[in-house]
């Protein structure tokens, strides 16, 4: 990346992952729902992924990671598929 912009994919509990984006609990469940976010649930609670981007002397900044995207990348194995 450039300008030594570094991005980690990181995982957090629901609760985080909504403050961090800036939204509702229960729109991140939805988004979770529909695909729009991926996540994977282990046990009875969800962990969200998003990327982190960092550049050194600035707060990170993070952005959402569509279980498609996450599919693609990592396989299926990764994330877990809602089936309607």
């Amino acid at each position: 990346m450039q300008n030594g912009t570094q991005r980690k994919l990181k995982a957090f509990r629901t609760d985080e992952a909504a403050d961090i984006l800036g939204i509702n609990l229960i729109t991140l469940y939805r988004r979770i729902y529909r695909g729009d976010q991926a996540a994977k649930k282990q046990g009875d609670r969800w962990h969200v992924f998003l990327w982190e981007y960092t550049v050194p002397g600035s707060p990170p900044v993070y952005t959402a990671l569509t279980r498609d995207e996450a599919i693609a990348q990592f396989g299926r194995d990764f994330v877990t598929v809602v089936e309607d």
